[in-house]
């Protein structure tokens, strides 16, 4: 299991304060990672719209899947 993937599950289970601060350090660097590489950039920017959406609306289920599901491919930290 990655650290998005458990992340993602915290949120599910409603650890959502602790989860969402987490979650502002790993984006950073996801984002810090791929700085010079502008069509991962690309691909980030939609799913950062999505999960400010989510967390505006105090979304966590939603949050979860957005970070399991499409930040987790972007993680450098994965074996992806």
């Amino acid at each position: 299991m990655t650290r998005l993937q458990n992340l993602a599950n915290k949120l599910r289970l409603h650890y959502c304060v602790d989860s969402v601060e987490k979650l502002n350090d790993i984006t950073e660097e996801v984002i810090k990672f791929h700085v010079h590489d502008e069509e991962k950039l690309k691909q980030m920017i939609p799913i950062m719209r999505e999960m400010s959406l989510c967390m505006e609306n105090k979304d966590c289920i939603g949050l979860a899947d957005i970070i399991e599901y499409r930040l987790n491919n972007l993680d450098p930290k994965n074996d992806n």
